[in-house]
């Protein structure tokens, strides 16, 4: 399998739940929620980004 389908086939989940769940509720309320979501793949990203910051994460829209 060459490289570029591999990556493919392993960001599809991210993708469809970015374009399925982030981007409609960001564009119906201005925000997204993730510390509420029961999505493993928002629970993970949510668990990277508190990692990357120190567990300071404060997102807004203005």
């Amino acid at each position: 399998m060459a490289r570029g389908n591999l990556l493919d086939v392993q960001s599809e989940p991210f993708r469809k739940w970015v374009a399925e769940e982030v981007l409609p509720s960001i564009r119906k309320t201005g925000s997204y929620n993730a510390e509420e979501s029961t999505n493993p793949i928002a629970v993970g990203v949510m668990d990277d980004l508190k990692a990357l910051s120190g567990g300071r994460l404060h997102f807004e829209t203005s």
